[in-house]
């Protein structure tokens, strides 16, 4: 006969054998990445979200959360959700992030590999192609803009070294626009950068579309830019983020109020000019400053004593 030891040792072993298959199982780490839509046109945006299994999904992060793209810019949204459960005794655990991007011109480009970093391991996705097409006007998410568009607005094209030009960023909307982003612009390499308080609703003016639908245009930033190098200067693209009131209502509100949407616009970059100042009439004490200025004299006293 067995004894009461044998019989347990026995049993263990055997739950053993039974949960190696399960273990094994708990450790396999699996990634998938799905991009809506493939196929955008410029100036819309595309959602990529990847999904993660196994017990290392707990502890996944992706590095350097939205990677460079060529013909694809990063709208800076990003969030995950996570889920544990256990089945049998085995943790399973599945996590996903999603991160948005914005198509900036016109072709066909690929979605870089993101890296996931585990307590155990680094795991690289696959790239994934993306078709562009081209947008009927800058500025615009396609037909459907929703009445809402931004561009730059420089004051030249041409400038001299060390002379100061006015670049605009300029919004026109039939909407009910509730916030937006960036509010503060980053600094241009190549240019001195003055950036002018400015409140958008004091600039406010109204204008008719080609249909005769009202509108207003607003002026979001003025800034004075002076150009410290010669030739090409490229004015770097910009991608802003709104909160557009929308027709429908929010279910998830108590007082069922008007749902805001989150909409993006693409600013494309520009380009100027800076050309040498001129020889011909150059006075023989010019230091270099170029511009308009103004001069005052004054006395600190118009009475004085003798001496």
């Amino acid at each position: 006969m067995v004894g009461t030891r044998s019989r347990r040792w026995i049993l263990g072993a055997l739950c053993l054998l039974l949960c190696l298959p399960l273990l094994a199982q708990s450790d396999r780490f699996d990634m998938q990445v799905s991009v809506q839509p493939r196929t955008v046109r410029q100036g819309e945006s595309l959602q990529v979200t990847i999904s993660t299994s196994g017990s290392e999904s707990s502890s996944a992060e992706i590095v350097s959360r939205a990677p460079k793209a060529d013909k694809l810019k990063p709208l800076g949204s990003f969030s995950s959700s996570q889920q544990v459960s256990w089945i049998n005794g085995v943790m399973s655990a599945t996590k996903t992030f999603q991160i948005e991007y914005l198509a900036t011109e016109a072709g066909t480009t690929q979605l870089p590999a993101f890296t996931i970093q585990t307590k155990k391991k680094t795991y690289h996705t696959k790239p994934v192609q993306i078709k562009i097409l081209a947008s009927s006007a800058p500025g615009k998410s396609g037909p459907d803009d929703g009445g809402l568009s931004i561009r730059a607005r420089l004051s030249r094209k041409k400038v001299y070294l060390g002379e100061s030009l006015v670049l605009e960023y300029i919004l026109r909307s039939q909407v009910n626009v509730r916030g937006y982003d960036p509010q503060q612009l980053e600094q241009i390499p190549g240019f001195l950068v003055t950036d002018e308080k400015l409140n958008p609703e004091s600039t406010a003016k109204t204008f008719k579309d080609k249909d005769g639908n009202p509108g207003t245009e607003y002026v979001l930033f003025r800034r004075i830019l002076v150009p410290t190098r010669l030739g090409k200067i490229e004015i770097p693209s910009v991608v802003f983020t709104f909160g557009v009131q929308s027709k429908q209502r929010d279910r998830r509100s108590f007082f069922f109020e008007p749902r805001v949407d989150r909409v993006a616009r693409f600013v494309p970059a520009k380009s100027l000019e800076v050309l040498p100042l001129p020889e011909e009439g150059r006075p023989a004490d010019f230091t270099g400053a170029v511009g308009t200025f103004k001069l005052e004299a004054s006395l600190g006293s118009t009475e004085v004593a003798a001496g």
